[in-house]
């Protein structure tokens, strides 16, 4: 396993956005999703909530992903911010977005390792262990959803390739 990384902010994302699915496929979430709900085509829960503002109209059905990602270079240290948010839809006292969370947390408290693979191929070229400062965030939401997001910061041990050549 070569720890080098050509492109450190698409492999660390991916890797986000990877550790997002595998959170949902343990099926320890309890999240419902749709598959295929009102005539919109099929899609699963992932999704990435930076890509939506404020007044889009997200999928329906349970949500999961990453948002407000950021990724910090200092010399070869790649350090990663970001929060991973989850979704209900008709969640009456959002019961299923506290048992999600709850679960999530779990996955992310300090010191938990996430994986870190190439976008390319998906080959694991190092991990990002959680930092010693997890928040959940207070719940928010519009329109029958209520969302929540767990902040944290990765710290990776992958290297960057940091010669002059482009």
């Amino acid at each position: 396993m070569s720890n080098l990384s050509l492109d450190p902010y698409t492999d660390h994302l991916t890797s986000v956005r990877a550790f997002c699915n595998r959170a949902v496929q343990s099926n320890q979430l309890g999240l419902i999703t749709n598959e295929n709900s009102g005539g919109q085509p099929p899609h699963g829960p992932l999704v990435d909530f930076d890509s939506y503002g404020d007044e889009d109209v997200l999928p329906p059905g349970d949500l999961i992903g990453p948002a407000s990602f950021s990724l910090d270079v200092d010399d070869q240290i790649v350090r990663v911010t970001v929060m991973i948010g989850i979704c209900t839809q008709n969640d009456l006292n959002s019961d299923r977005l506290n048992k999600a969370i709850s679960a999530l947390l779990k996955r992310l408290l300090p010191t938990k390792k996430i994986p870190v693979l190439r976008a390319t191929d998906g080959e694991e070229i190092g991990t990002m262990a959680v930092g010693q400062s997890v928040r959940v965030l207070p719940v928010s939401g519009v329109q029958n959803r209520n969302m929540k997001f767990i902040a944290v910061e990765l710290h990776s041990t992958v290297t960057l390739d940091l010669s002059n050549e482009s």
